[in-house]
């Protein structure tokens, strides 16, 4: 509620490539809230940004030179694979948006998902390595965790990355990893030409 005797409404909530996205309306009375939450509201449609995303693993690149240790850790984990994390595979770049409970990490979490990516790996282990965090204000976050994760590895299946057997991944091809980010943006820039 704000000192001026208005409630700010934000709903349609997502987070798309990593910034948090949100319609809004003011609310002045009680009656007025009850008839906001009775109308069904128009959902604006968000548009997938790949500026964003460039913006987003530019970003990883700051925070290695800067040394941010939680960036520079997983880098490591990335060279032992021969990728780079701001090289992310254009496949993260399918599904751009999800409910906001990924910590501004939607994006980071696939990429991380494809360098752990072996084959023969279990399906379950490899979700129980990618979200061991939890929120304490949501009741059962894992059912967000594992309807994202099995959209990825959908997609994974619809390109021909990966195929499941038994709950079992197998590695069908390696996705295109680039070299860093600016290599990444200029394929992806021939590819918009």
């Amino acid at each position: 509620m704000h000192n001026s005797g208005y409630v700010e409404i934000r709903y349609n909530c997502l987070e798309i490539n990593g910034i948090i996205n949100y319609q809004s309306k003011m609310i002045y009375s009680f009656k007025e809230l009850l008839s906001f939450i009775k109308s069904r509201q128009a959902l604006l449609q968000y548009n997938n940004n790949l500026r964003q995303i460039n913006y987003l693993l530019r970003n990883f690149r700051k925070n290695m030179i800067l040394g941010n240790k939680t960036i520079l850790n997983l880098q490591n984990d990335f060279y032992l694979k021969g990728h780079n994390i701001d090289g992310a595979p254009l496949v993260c770049n399918e599904k751009y948006f999800s409910y906001p409970i990924f910590d501004n990490k939607f994006f980071l979490w696939k990429i991380i998902c494809l360098n752990n990516i072996e084959d023969g790996i279990n399906s379950e282990y490899l979700f129980k390595t990618l979200f061991k965090f939890t929120f304490p204000l949501i009741e059962n976050i894992n059912i967000f965790y594992k309807h994202e994760f099995k959209t990825f590895i959908n997609i994974l299946v619809n390109e021909n990355i990966i195929k499941i057997e038994s709950n079992i991944i197998h590695l069908l091809k390696d996705p295109i990893w680039f070299k860093d980010y600016l290599d990444r943006e200029n394929i992806q820039n021939k590819k918009d030409l």
